[in-house]
């Protein structure tokens, strides 16, 4: 103890402060700024490490979303609603057509359509069982491809000055609300039909619809020689009648009815009537034998006899004469190497 008190007597006493006048004033000022920089500089350096730290924190976190994000949409082939509403946001593509890229989210909006609607009840097959994943299968081949037909017919579109304006995709839907003599509100509409049904919200309904429609415009544009060869069947069954329905079984290109010599028996004109291509209204308007005028449909053209009708019921007879030439230039594209594909998906 007594070797220590020495040493704090010795120790230096503190300087008397001077006195501070207009001559030493500043001086003093730069003697009190010197003595603060000590304490400001670990400030800076720890503030300008911190900053540092989470830019390298945010690049790693971001990077470990992107590597998740990309193994979940590319590898998984995941279909759930937080990665769908992801490629909404996000334009991160499913395939290459050409110069343009397949949007990952037009594609799910068809895939989970699809699937929406088997579970509905629009399948009988359980999509749990072995046979179930086979049609899921077979069912994302299928998206995939008509998702690429969608950016194709794009393409096209561009170059033939063919579009679709928010006018005409609002006139289709209020058309689709009409169900045989009922109407459905929007709401109605699109709760029942839309989301029950297809698990679709009326904005996603609407991409699905300008899709279609484009898509519709441009096969019928491109395609003129399937109008000359329904014009050339018009005239020749025109001028002989009952050849009609040995005509249908020789040329018309109507799986469903080709088989039955183009024969459409007993059509219930009562409740919710299915005809996007107009042929029972067309129909509706002839009188018996009677042979309508060139239709055009949505896939080819029709043409149609009336062979009877009563209040309830309608029969006709139909030729229908299928566009090519659009499925045509995207397999040539599709062979010739045009195509590219994100994710494996079984042909």
């Amino acid at each position: 103890m007594d070797k220590i008190m020495p040493r704090i007597k010795r120790s230096k006493k503190p300087e008397k402060p001077g006195v501070i006048t207009n001559d030493n004033i500043d001086e003093h000022r730069e003697k009190v700024l010197k003595t603060g920089k000590k304490f400001k500089y670990p400030f800076q350096y720890s503030k300008h490490k911190a900053i540092i730290n989470s830019f390298i924190i945010a690049v790693a976190v971001l990077m470990a979303f992107s590597g998740v994000t990309a193994w979940m949409l590319y590898k998984q082939q995941t279909r759930d609603n937080f990665f769908y509403t992801f490629t909404k946001i996000v334009p991160v593509p499913v395939a290459k057509v050409g110069d343009d890229y397949v949007r990952y989210s037009d594609y799910l909006l068809r895939l989970r359509s699809s699937i929406h609607y088997m579970v509905a009840g629009g399948s009988e097959v359980d999509i749990t069982t072995p046979e179930g994943a086979d049609l899921i299968e077979h069912t994302k081949r299928q998206e995939l491809t008509e998702a690429q037909k969608d950016v194709f017919a794009a393409q096209l579109a561009r170059e033939l000055d063919i579009t679709v304006s928010d006018e005409e995709i609002n006139e289709f839907i209020a058309f689709a609300r009409r169900s045989g003599e009922v109407e459905l509100s929007q709401e109605s509409f699109e709760q029942a039909v839309l989301r029950d049904l297809y698990g679709q919200s009326l904005d996603e309904f609407k991409i699905f619809v300008h899709h279609n429609l484009l898509r519709s415009r441009v096969v019928k544009a491109i395609d003129s020689d399937a109008k000359d060869r329904a014009e050339k069947v018009l005239n020749e069954v025109v001028a002989a009648p009952d050849k009609f329905n040995a005509k249908a079984q020789e040329i018309s290109e109507d799986e469903i009815t080709k088989s039955n010599d183009g024969k459409v028996i007993d059509v219930s004109l009562t409740g919710q009537i299915i005809d996007p291509n107009g042929l029972i209204e067309a129909a509706k308007k002839l009188e018996k034998g009677k042979i309508s005028e060139l239709i055009s449909g949505v896939d080819g053209y029709y043409i149609v006899k009336l062979d009877a009708k009563t209040e309830n019921t309608i029969s006709y007879s139909v030729i229908k004469i299928a566009f090519h030439e659009f499925e045509r230039r995207f397999e040539e594209l599709k062979n010739s190497g045009g195509i590219q594909e994100c994710i494996a998906v079984k042909s």
